[in-house]
Formats: structure tokens, C-alpha cells, sequence
């Protein structure tokens, strides 16, 4: 190839880049709608500001305030023997049998002897708390022939506490 055909070569590379790049280029009708939602979802943060501002904050302050903390860890424990059913059929369908069962004694244990869940007399008695609910595997089936498929729960791990959140990372 000669000099000319790499002068062609180069303007019609030129051309091209020129050409592509003002495709690139939104016009202002395309920019304007860019988000057709724009203002209902500004609108829908500006209200959700002021819940938050007004009436969660304070909510939770108040809580904070008003609550010692021994009735808000009795909250805590009941939240969390609400979590248990859940556990326990997460525990079963993985498979995990020991678990399930200890998921199971502890909601018993705390749902008769801990007042419905305000106490945890479960804890005391060395039952452990085990939070999450499904972070492993799922176990499924197929147990013919001795086969075993395993089938992802791509869901997150729930924990029972901030502080086991943060001992997790």
C-alpha cells in the first residue's frame, strides 16, 4: 500500500470515528427523557426525608429514651424467637438435622419458660442461638442411586445481632 492509500485509509478512519462518535451525542429530546420517573422518584425521596426526619428519628429516639435496656433486649429476644420456625424449616430442608433440633428446643424452651420469647432461658440452659438461616446450600432430593444435587440458596445470611454482623466481616 502506498502513501495514498494510507492517507485514504487514515481520512476514511477518520471519517468513521467522526461519524460513529456523533451518533454517540444524545440530542436534547433524548436528554430530556432520559429518566421519564425523574420527577415522581424526586418526590418520592423528598417525602421519604421527612418520614424519615419526622417521624422515624424520633421514634427511635424515643424509643432509646423511654425503654431501659433490659425491656429492649426482651424486644430483641422476642424478634428473634420469631425468627425460629424460619430457622428451623431452613435447617431441615438443608439437612441439617442437629441444628434444626437445636432451633427447635430453644423455641420451645423460650417460648414457655421465657415468657413468650421476652426471657432467654435458652441461653442460660446452653442451647446456642443459631442465626443464620441460609447461607449454605440447600440440600434437594434426588437421593436415588445415591445421587445428591445440591441446589444454591443464593438468599443472604441473616444474623441475630449487629455485633455478629460485624465479627462475620
Amino acid at each position: 500500500m502506498g502513501r495514498i492509500g494510507r492517507v485514504a485509509s487514515g481520512l476514511c478512519g477518520l471519517a468513521l470515528c467522526a461519524g460513529l462518535s456523533a451518533c454517540a451525542a444524545p440530542s436534547p429530546a433524548a436528554l430530556a427523557a432520559n429518566d421519564p420517573y425523574e420527577e415522581f422518584n424526586r418526590a418520592s425521596l423528598k417525602r421519604n426525608s421527612k418520614i424519615d426526619k419526622y417521624v422515624v428519628l424520633p421514634t427511635v429516639r424515643a424509643y432509646f429514651t423511654l425503654v431501659p435496656e433490659d425491656g429492649r433486649r426482651g424486644v430483641h429476644n422476642f424478634l428473634g424467637n420469631l425468627a425460629l420456625p424460619t430457622i428451623f424449616l431452613n435447617d431441615m430442608m438443608q439437612g441439617e438435622t442437629s441444628r434444626a433440633g437445636k432451633s427447635m428446643w430453644r423455641l420451645v424452651v423460650n417460648s414457655t419458660v421465657g415468657v413468650g420469647g421476652f426471657l432467654d432461658p435458652a441461653s442460660k440452659m446452653g442451647i446456642p442461638g443459631l442465626a443464620r438461616i441460609s447461607a449454605r446450600p440447600w440440600r434437594c432430593g434426588a437421593w436415588a442411586k445415591g445421587l445428591i444435587s445440591f441446589c444454591r440458596s443464593w438468599a443472604p445470611a441473616i444474623r441475630a445481632t449487629r455485633q455478629d454482623w460485624w465479627s462475620m466481616r
